[in-house]
């Protein structure tokens, strides 16, 4: 009996949810990622979809739609989710890496490894995608891993560092971005250049 009745409790969570007007994306973000928990993944790329109606605009969102459908098993929109991701901020390198998950699941190696080397490319530091391009065999990321293996003592001590320095870059960018804000809440006026060229 209690089998039926866990069985049946989590049929009911599986559900997708009904479109509710009244919600707002950052609830069905919530719900997606309770449901994504669960490794309830159709469900919680449902909750995204809901959320991506209201804020199409967001690639972590639709990183995480993509990730869901990907756990489901539907590669084909999953690949479109990632691609979606992707013209929204084609410079986030863990949209890459998740990209080339995907091919690696689908047996598209080649279409794997140039995932991981723009997500190298994009962030050195990243380990991951080195890890992915040094197990797939890619001679120089393979002399990298030994490299830093022999500098640093362990992987798990570039693992360390490549996050730190990640969690830096991403300090470094929010900083960035709130200089032109500072300055007109203080000056009334942008620091950021108007013109083109230096006379003009």
């Amino acid at each position: 009996m209690n089998l039926l009745v866990k069985w049946f409790g989590r049929r009911r969570a599986v559900q997708p949810p009904a479109f509710d007007a009244k919600k707002t994306s950052d609830e069905y973000i919530q719900q997606g990622d309770r449901l994504r928990d669960a490794r309830e993944f159709s469900a919680a790329a449902d909750a995204y979809r809901a959320a991506l109606a209201l804020a199409p605009e967001r690639p972590d969102i639709w990183v995480q739609f993509a990730n869901m459908l990907k756990d489901a098993g539907n590669f084909q929109e999953s690949e479109a989710g990632y691609r979606t991701a992707l013209s929204l901020a084609p410079l986030d390198p863990d949209t890459h890496v998740q990209l080339g998950h995907l091919f690696k699941l689908q047996g598209r190696r080649g279409d794997a490894a140039a995932s991981y080397r723009r997500a190298a490319e994009i962030a050195p530091y990243m380990l991951v995608a080195r890890q992915e391009l040094f197990n797939a065999g890619d001679f120089v990321n393979q002399e990298y891993m030994f490299d830093a293996e022999l500098r640093l003592g362990s992987i798990d001590k570039l693992w360390e560092l490549s996050h730190q320095l990640e969690q830096v870059r991403s300090t470094i960018d929010r900083i960035a971005d709130s200089l032109p804000l500072c300055a007109i809440k203080l000056f009334g006026f942008s620091t950021r250049p108007t013109s083109t060229g230096p006379f003009g």
